[in-house]
């Protein structure tokens, strides 16, 4: 298992046997952990992480190819919690348009 920094807030693990449903849940109970904590120090859940994922051999099979597959999920789940954050303002906008 390896752990490097990336850039800013990017980090890369390496995890080797990891399939992907356990890593599936791994990451799912990581997410859940970072909200409730920021939830317990902010009073309301403003922390997130956005994770991606990539399998030797079924996503590339040398580094760069895996570390561009993951960027890619990673960036997409990423737009995902974006948009989620909007939703309420885009629904009160709509409400308000639809009121007028």
């Amino acid at each position: 298992e390896y752990v490097a920094r990336m850039g800013g807030e990017e980090f890369v693990l390496v995890l080797p046997g990891f399939e992907p449903n356990v890593l599936e849940q791994k990451i799912e109970q990581l997410s859940r952990m970072v909200a409730t904590v920021g939830t317990d120090v902010c009073g309301e859940e403003l922390i997130s992480i956005s994770v991606g994922a990539a399998f030797y051999g079924s996503d590339g099979e040398d580094p760069e190819q895996l570390l561009t597959v993951a960027d890619r999920r990673m960036y997409k789940q990423k737009n995902q919690h974006r948009e989620l954050a909007v939703m309420p303002v885009k629904n009160w906008l709509r409400a308000l348009t639809a009121a007028s």
